[in-house]
């Protein structure tokens, strides 16, 4: 924010770079002003009109802006690149005694680590961006990711798998400080423009995580003439990991160079020293600085709406993203179909590309057309058709001979896989709700901390409890082996009723 002394001196250049004041403004449009309205020792030095006209309302500091979703890319990458063969490397370790119905409680609990840590240590993250500056918190957390990625494929014990997932988590609080760079980099007018753009990172990282896991796993027997050694032979999942690794380190070392500081305490002048106040008299800003927003102010009935919506859209997004590509790994006469890591890798890599597709070309006029709050309910009842996609397809395999799958299967797959798309329009959605259940401006940044907090404590719970459920379904036989496809539609029926909750628009409660 900019300062201004009692001295009616020329203002700093706009955040969109515009070096000189508005014509309208510079040629004594401010007068006309003037005389309309009375001016006290309290009223600004620029007239409210002149503030408009100042920043073009269509303008993004697109470098800075690059190297955000640039950034954002890492997690993701990272969280979903050993999707394809954590189920094998469990397996290889004998951790499950042989028991492969045993595989999902482990899986499980290794990616549900990454979330929990991740829910410890995020808040402190934001909180310490908020006293050194939001660039040196997004290097550590790149380099963290980095070193513990690098662990993770180098690990041969079950503890060291959970220690490096661990430490991925711990290390990792840039989704909320690069919440808090969006918001620090971008106006009103263009906030909801760059952060509609989060979803297709996540959803572009969610490609390239899979496929890189999927075909880079086991590198000794896939490309043997480039990767000889036994050093590939014992390590066979870690140069997917490697290369996850090493985009992380891509990323800190471009931050390193390019990426600005944003945090307003920390930013500084052309000149390289800190902005200060020529007249040392009271500034605008100083005088009308924002309160801090206590907890309970910040619960408010909209708020909590909101958040108990976006905690039944992670634990539904989380527990089928951990379930199905448990089931499609599992062998068919243990309740799968016993798919490889390179097919997996294939499947899931197919649904990250098209649902970044999709979501850039589709949900702006979705939401348009339907309206924010019908196209998350629309989203959200789609879990259900995924969930009850998973028993139909093992039926359908399970009379086919063994290495083939029938194309009834893969028809039923391409439509799970096609409401997988249509479901993650739910989360654009509630991004709207919860940003616009912010008290006021000033609150948005701890409504989003609040929200991020409780979405990582969900993940964490969500996939050790989907694959638990899952393995102890199969296992067991509950219900049928259908009891986890039966809690799912069901807590499917219970986001739908929520959704009802919501706000037909959503409108910020500081407008």
């Amino acid at each position: 924010m900019k300062s201004y002394s009692a001295v009616p001196t020329r203002p700093e250049a706009a955040r969109s770079g515009t070096e000189d004041w508005p014509d309208a403004c510079s040629r004594g449009d401010e007068e006309d002003v003037a005389g309309d309205v009375e001016v006290t020792e309290s009223s600004p030095l620029l007239s409210t009109s002149c503030r408009d006209k100042e920043t073009p309302v269509d303008s993004l500091p697109k470098l800075q802006f690059s190297l955000v979703l640039l950034l954002r890319l890492a997690e993701p990458i990272t969280a979903t690149v050993i999707l394809p063969f954590i189920n094998e490397l469990v397996r290889d370790l004998d951790i499950t005694g042989g028991n492969p119905k045993a595989v999902g409680y482990y899986v499980g609990l290794i990616e549900s680590i990454f979330f929990l840590t991740e829910a410890v240590f995020v808040l402190q993250w934001g909180r310490l961006s908020d006293r050194i500056g939001r660039r040196p918190v997004l290097l550590m957390g790149l380099l963290g990711l980095a070193l513990s990625s690098s662990s993770f494929g180098l690990a041969k014990t079950f503890f060291q798998l959970v220690l490096a997932r661990a430490a991925a988590g711990a290390l990792n609080g840039n989704i909320g400080v690069i919440k808090s760079v969006l918001a620090e980099i971008t106006t009103s007018q263009t906030q909801a423009q760059a952060f509609g753009c989060m979803p297709i990172t996540w959803s572009a990282g969610g490609t390239l995580g899979p496929l890189l896991g999927g075909f880079l796993s086991r590198p000794a027997e896939r490309f043997p003439a480039t990767f000889e050694g036994k050093f590939w032979i014992n390590y066979p999942y870690f140069l997917p990991c490697l290369v996850a690794a090493g985009f992380s380190l891509f990323c800190f070392i471009v931050a390193g160079f390019l990426l600005e500081e944003t945090h307003p305490s920390s930013t500084r002048s052309k000149n390289g020293k800190p902005a200060t106040n020529p007249t040392n008299e009271p500034s605008t800003t100083d005088a009308t600085a924002p309160p801090s927003t206590s907890l309970r102010d910040l619960l408010t009935k909209n708020v909590l709406v909101a958040l108990l919506n976006y905690a039944l859209l992670a634990l539904l997004d989380i527990s089928f993203t951990a379930v199905q590509p448990l089931f499609l790994a599992t062998p068919r006469n243990a309740g799968g179909l016993g798919l490889g890591p390179a097919k997996i890798g294939t499947i899931l890599g197919a649904l990250g590309f098209a649902n970044g597709v999709v979501q850039v070309l589709c949900f702006s006029r979705a939401v348009r057309l339907l309206g924010a709050r019908n196209l998350y309910a629309i989203g959200m009842s789609c879990y259900a058709l995924m969930f009850s996609a998973l028993p139909v397809m093992h039926a359908m395999a399970r009379t086919a001979p063994e290495g083939e799958l029938p194309r009834s299967v893969w028809a039923v797959l391409g439509a799970q896989l096609a409401l997988c798309i249509m479901a993650n329009m739910a989360s654009g959605c509630i991004s709207i709700f919860v940003v616009a259940s912010a008290p006021s401006r000033h609150a948005m940044g701890a409504t989003n901390g609040l929200s991020q907090t409780l979405i990582s404590l969900v993940r964490a719970i969500g996939p050790a409890g989907a694959t638990s459920l899952f393995a102890l379904t199969i296992d067991q036989k509950l219900l049928g082996g259908f009891l986890i496809y039966a809690v799912f539609v069901a807590i499917t029926a219970v986001a739908v009723s929520a959704s009802t909750l919501l706000p037909k628009h959503a409108k910020r409660e500081s407008e």
